[in-house]
């Protein structure tokens, strides 16, 4: 391989890798914007949202679903108290029994 044919090889080796940093470049940047754009989407969406639930019939419903929410926790949590009754009722009664 001549002198020039070697350099001439190094060129295309560097022009190549400034095309991949170019490339690369290019991708980050479109990814970073198309991430900005899903962003003010879903901003955009929230607002809506937000907009939406200023009709009245729209906030009854979801103040009825806060409340539905905690009246299953309180549910819930009745029931593991009733269980807890239970058991103690149980070895209470199991402990005066042997008296």
């Amino acid at each position: 391989m001549t002198l020039n044919a070697l350099g001439q090889q190094t060129y295309e080796q560097i022009q190549q890798y400034h095309q991949q940093q170019v490339a690369a470049l290019a991708a980050a940047t479109l990814q970073q914007q198309q991430e900005q754009v899903q962003q003010a989407q879903d901003r955009q969406r929230t607002q809506l949202l937000g907009e939406g639930l200023q009709s009245k019939s729209d906030r009854m419903l979801a103040l009825l679903e806060q409340q539905n929410t905690m009246l299953e926790r309180q549910n819930s949590m009745i029931e593991e108290q009733a269980q807890t009754i239970k058991k103690l009722y149980a070895v209470v009664t199991k402990g005066s029994s042997t008296l």
